[in-house]
């Protein structure tokens, strides 16, 4: 059970996804009752509420709460009654492209049931062959230090994408692509690998220009 304070910085919230990345950022946030989140999403992009158990299984069975069409569109205020509303994108749910949203009490507070990750994973990238960006997820049971890396075949390092202390739970970043010094990289495949505490993990990803 969590229970956490809310700020409130306005009534509306942004909620984005691009036509070449598989993920809606943020893909978390809490607002207050009776404000309001607008999608601004790519013509292939919708946002289906489901239920926990779907949103956990990376399915698209809609629980007929709210439904955003594609594109984008506005989630209005009536709809989203306190609690966790778990949402995913239907023709990319099977890929993790999902989100929740928390919506507190006009007091603040949020009293909810998270559920936190029993393991740590890297999983694959999506999509994958991809141009020119794709997304790395990864999952923590625990707070953790964290090294996500790209390399070449020979073992070279081309970019970190992040370092720094995460929280456990899902998280996502995306790469588009270029190498620490801002040049585009070539096609061909790459592995990225995550380092979170002890465990390290590896996978392949195929760029295709």
């Amino acid at each position: 059970m969590l229970t956490g304070i809310a700020v409130r910085t306005n009534s509306l919230r942004t909620i984005t996804a691009t036509i070449n990345d598989l993920v809606f950022l943020p893909d978390s946030i809490t607002i207050f009752a009776g404000d309001s989140v607008r999608f601004s999403l790519a013509s292939i992009h919708d946002a289906v509420e489901v239920s926990e158990a779907t949103w956990l299984a990376n399915g698209n069975t809609s629980n007929g709460g709210f439904q955003v069409p594609f594109g984008g569109g506005l989630v209005v205020p009536a709809s989203l009654g306190v609690g966790v509303h778990y949402y995913v994108c239907t023709p990319h749910a099977a890929s993790g492209m999902k989100g929740r949203i928390f919506v507190t009490s006009a007091t603040g507070v949020l009293d909810v049931h998270i559920i936190t990750p029993t393991d740590f994973q890297l999983f694959q990238n999506y999509p994958n062959p991809f141009n020119p960006s794709t997304t790395v997820a990864y999952q923590l049971s625990s707070s953790a230090m964290v090294i996500i890396a790209v390399y070449n075949p020979i073992g070279q390092l081309v970019r970190v994408l992040y370092v720094g202390e995460a929280p456990p739970g899902r998280h996502t970043i995306v790469w588009n692509s270029k190498d620490y010094t801002g040049r585009t990289v070539e096609s061909g495949v790459y592995f990225y690998r995550l380092q979170a505490g002890s465990f390290t993990a590896t996978r392949k990803l195929i760029l295709l220009r």
